[in-house]
């Protein structure tokens, strides 16, 4: 049996977290192992799941109700913590020749898709070039088998 993940985005505009997407992300057990542990080893992944945050978008909370019983290993990232997950790619990318699924880019190859023509972590890194609008950023996630 497989393990899937569900991952959705959130920004911070105006103080309150709003869904800005809900990308698919194709099945990676280092990737898994990488965002929290699952398939893997625990003291590999960016930070042990923290469960969800209380503050969620209400479309982030719909959806997870629909896999509520299945769910397993719920977390969320931080803007800090999507910054270690790129670097990660990056690094895993420079070294790893045999990476089984040549993840390149975060946004482009995992995500499938841009914080308004920018990389998520570049909202970070560069904040002189992030939109205005957006306070924050972070990705909420949940597997299922």
């Amino acid at each position: 049996m497989g393990c899937d993940i569900h991952m959705h985005i959130e920004v911070k505009v105006e103080s309150k977290w709003e869904h800005y997407a809900a990308p698919w992300v194709r099945r990676s057990y280092s990737l898994f192992e990488k965002l929290a542990g699952v398939r893997g080893e625990i003291e590999n992944a960016i930070v042990a799941p923290k469960g969800l945050p209380y503050d969620m978008s209400i479309i982030t909370r719909k959806a997870f109700e629909k896999w509520e019983e299945d769910a397993h290993s719920e977390s969320w990232l931080s803007l800090e913590e999507i910054c270690k997950l790129e670097e990660w790619l990056d690094d895993k990318n420079k070294n790893d020749v045999e990476y089984r699924w040549k993840i390149y880019d975060l946004e482009r190859d995992v995500l499938n898709t841009f914080c308004e023509g920018y990389s998520f972590a570049g909202i970070l890194r560069y904040p002189e070039e992030k939109p205005e609008w957006i306070e924050d950023v972070r990705f909420v996630f949940w597997f299922d088998n």
